[in-house]
């Protein structure tokens, strides 16, 4: 079997998030249907059983007298129920969840493949390497692991431990190589700006809780109150899923070209990809929530 290529493992990483954005979104639509629905039913008839029993209390046996106060229990039980069925989803929306882990998906799936990407790229042609890039020693050690034969391996030794966890250190990385990522951005209409934000939001989330810290405003000079909760929107996701769609296709076009693999009809298929919709196949506005 053949190994999968860094643009199909990207594709396929995408086509799973959708789908995981598409399910996250009905599986809280069913249960919270469900939730009321059943919630309600049960309500009613304690409601009603509650009732008779208050009304005829002095007429019940010892024994349903008994059980009372454990019905009176439940009675406390439904007003925190009824409570939590009557948030306010402006302010506490169900979907945040989904946002917050689409965004974490999303960025690290252009991550992977820049650097999976580049590790090809050099493995093949080490020549587009720039001679500050060879700077890096190695030592005899792992050499020795690779029996001292480095064919097509330079790119895995060079980035493999590399850690692309922010866009500084992703356009530092293709700098190696000749691509200069900022003004590759601006001549195709890419917010690497935006892209950066999202990434910061992602170390966020993984490694803070999604509180904001004095790293995240000194990294994305927004204007944000320190100690919050990072807000994750519909949009930013939505956004940040074409945004990555297009990097991929820019940075695989031109590292094809670097190693000699692109011709006109790779050319076509970039241009005419169906593997993935623009948009994602959900739409939110038809949940009831």
């Amino acid at each position: 079997m053949s190994k999968v290529s860094p643009h199909e493992s990207f594709i396929s990483n995408i086509n799973r998030i959708d789908s995981f954005m598409k399910y996250g979104s009905r599986v809280i639509q069913v249960f919270r249907s469900l939730g009321e629905e059943t919630f309600k039913d049960f309500k009613k008839d304690f409601l009603e059983i509650n009732g008779k029993i208050a009304r005829h209390y002095d007429d019940l046996s010892e024994e349903i007298k008994s059980v009372y106060p454990l019905i009176k229990k439940w009675d406390k039980k439904i007003q925190i129920f009824t409570k939590l069925l009557n948030v306010d989803y402006q302010k506490h929306d169900p979907m945040r969840v989904v946002y917050e882990q689409a965004m974490i998906l999303f960025v690290s799936a252009i991550e992977v493949y820049i650097k999976d990407r580049m590790i090809l790229a050099v493995n093949k042609r080490p020549d587009i390497l720039l001679d500050d890039a060879l700077s890096k020693k190695f030592s005899l050690l792992v050499l020795k692991k690779e029996n001292f034969n480095l064919e097509k391996k330079i790119g895995y030794l060079l980035f493999s431990d590399v850690n692309f966890k922010n866009m500084k250190s992703i356009i530092r990385e293709l700098e190696k190589i000749s691509i200069d990522l900022e003004n590759v951005a601006k001549r195709n209409n890419i917010d690497l700006k935006f892209i950066s934000i999202c990434t910061e939001k992602r170390n966020l989330l993984l490694h803070n809780s999604g509180i904001i810290d004095e790293r995240y405003i000194e990294a994305t000079k927004e204007k944000v109150a320190k100690g919050n909760k990072i807000g994750i929107s519909e949009w930013e996701v939505k956004k940040l899923k074409r945004q990555i769609i297009l990097l991929e296709k820019v940075l695989e076009e031109k590292l094809s070209k670097k190693t000699e693999e692109y011709n006109e009809t790779d050319v076509k298929k970039l241009e005419n990809r169906k593997e993935f919709s623009d948009e994602m196949e959900i739409n939110l506005d038809d949940i009831p929530f």
